[in-house]
């Protein structure tokens, strides 16, 4: 399948630019994850501290009421009181965040109702018997049993075993999430440690083969149209040389004729054929004139083509600018994943002072918050993994973007000189091809001077029935110069003949030419002389058309 110049250039860039998009779009997307998950697990962490105050409060609850039935002061039901109304809040604020976690929604449920529970039950009549005991109404003995017999231990432990199976559940959820972080975090960097590299150096192979299959085409092609100038040239030369022993045989022939213009009578039967010799080479040479006039329409052609050509670089200048630009952009692009790199390390920053807060607040709790610490020092492990996954993706987006530049720089340099070293060339055969313009038209000239003169032949034959003084002598000289004439006159037409194939096989070329790049309008044929010699005159591409 033949593709145009364009079409190989845009399905280059059409594939590369996919291989960029499915890069952006796993880095994009995973960074979606990352930010989501960060959401979720910022959401857990406040579940989880608010499970612990409400441990905390039910701790405070149950120390309270214990200090109330051990010494009877209403000053211990101070701090019951007080965290009795926290817990109602706390509960309150946990129904918020897990409005769409129905699991834990309902231990939060199961929660409160052991809670109150607990206190419209147990806590009540302990404190009624205290209350009896200290005025006497009861005996210890008394007191104790109803003490032993409460069940407030069996409904505080149950507030324990489901903040506990919560604190769990949101402690696996975090972990689930964290592992979910690690993985995207990795989708990201292996994108831009193997996506963006192999991309640009898959993109930027396929663009140097393309360019340089189409080189190796074009020098084909020039090369042979080289060696089809050099040819055309000689044929040329030789025509040339042909037409001036041709006018010199006239000027024999027409001196000829005058001497022996008063033996006309003796040789009227010699006339009649000299005069069907002279038709027929005035037919040669008109044939000789319209091949010229050919050759001007050729010479018309290269210069047409040559500007085809001029076209077509600027198209290839245009198009490598083009690309130069897409580079400019993916640039761009890295730059502002740099910026959001800074976005994450400000978060990293963020997770390891919360975990910090997290880790004090656990110490504070004492022996129930050890958990909680062993989970904040995991998640300030986690944030400091982040923060240099973060600064090493910020290092590789700064060297590719500086190799991206570099590409682009390098790129502009190298086409801006190939395209003056072409334009040069370009220009030299432009001229060239006006110099064979102007020598076909010289060329055209001088066989209409020679039409003139074998017209002046067939007139001059035709008035040697005058004469036929010095009949023998000038007849010797009338035959020699035929002879001559003739042998002219076959060159001329081989001559004539060839320059025709050649020019052929030039408009061959031309249009294997013309097909290659896609051009389907304008002129086809070519002429080589101009060609040949801006091609001899250049050292380098005599050396390539000898090597081939």
């Amino acid at each position: 399948m033949n593709l145009t110049f364009k079409m190989k250039i845009i399905g280059v860039c059409i594939f590369w630019s996919g291989l960029f998009v499915v890069c952006g779009a796993i880095v994009f997307f995973s960074q979606q994850r990352q930010n989501l998950i960060l959401k979720e697990l910022e959401h857990s962490k406040q579940v989880v501290q608010t499970f612990n105050r409400l441990l905390t409060i039910t701790i405070n609850l149950e120390t309270g009421i214990r200090g109330y039935l051990l010494s009877s002061e209403d000053s211990y039901l101070e701090p019951f009181n007080q965290n009795e109304a926290k817990f109602d809040q706390e509960a309150r604020a946990a129904q918020e965040l897990l409005a769409d976690d129905a699991e834990q929604n309902k231990r939060l449920t199961s929660i409160s109702e052991f809670k109150k529970s607990w206190i419209t039950g147990p806590v009540v009549e302990e404190m009624m018997a205290r209350k009896k005991l200290t005025r006497n109404m009861i005996s210890a003995d008394d007191f104790n049993a109803i003490f032993r017999k409460s069940k407030g231990k069996e409904y505080t432990d149950k507030i324990r075993s489901e903040v506990e199976t919560a604190l769990s559940h949101e402690t696996n959820r975090m972990v689930k999430l964290g592992d979910e972080q690690i993985e995207a975090s990795n989708r990201v960097r292996l994108s831009i440690l193997f996506g963006f590299p192999i991309s640009i150096i898959l993109g930027f192979s396929l663009i140097v083969f393309t360019v340089s299959k189409v080189n190796l085409a074009i020098q084909k092609l020039v090369i042979s149209l080289y060696k089809t100038s050099i040819a055309m040239a000689e044929s040329s030369r030789t025509l040339t040389s042909c037409g001036v022993e041709l006018g010199k045989a006239s000027e024999q022939t027409a001196t000829s004729t005058q001497e022996t213009a008063s033996a006309i009578e003796q040789i009227k039967t010699t006339t009649a054929s000299n005069v069907s010799t002279a038709q027929n080479s005035l037919e040669t040479v008109e044939k000789c004139l319209a091949r010229s006039e050919e050759g001007q329409v050729a010479g018309e052609a290269v210069r047409s083509a040559m500007g085809e050509i001029d076209l077509c670089g600027q198209q290839m200048v245009n198009k490598v600018a083009e690309n130069n630009q897409r580079l400019t952009s993916i640039t761009k692009m890295m730059s502002e994943i740099q910026t959001k790199t800074k976005i994450i390390n400000e978060i990293v920053f963020q997770t390891k002072l919360l975990s910090f807060n997290a880790s004090v607040e656990a110490a504070r709790a004492g022996e129930h918050g050890k958990g909680f610490s062993v989970v904040a020092e995991e998640i300030g492990t986690l944030a400091n993994l982040s923060g240099t996954a973060a600064k090493e993706i910020d290092l590789l987006l700064s060297n590719s973007t500086n190799e991206v530049k570099n590409i682009i720089k390098d790129a502009t340099e190298s086409m801006a000189y190939v395209t003056k070293d072409i334009q040069l060339r370009i220009t030299g055969g432009a001229e060239k091809s006006g110099v064979c313009h102007e020598k076909l038209n010289e060329i055209g000239k001088q066989v209409s001077s020679v039409q003139e003169a074998m017209n002046g032949i067939v007139n001059a034959s035709e008035e040697q029935a005058s004469g036929i003084e010095t009949m023998s002598k000038a007849i010797m000289y009338i035959e020699q110069a035929t002879q001559s004439q003739n042998s002219l006159f076959d060159k001329y037409s081989d001559t004539a003949n060839h320059l025709e194939e050649f020019s052929e096989s030039i408009d061959q070329q031309v249009l294997e030419l013309r097909l290659f790049f896609g051009v389907r309008s304008g002129p086809t044929t070519t002429s080589s002389g101009d060609i040949s010699n801006s091609l001899i005159a250049d050292p380098s591409f005599a050396k390539h058309g000898s090597a081939a």
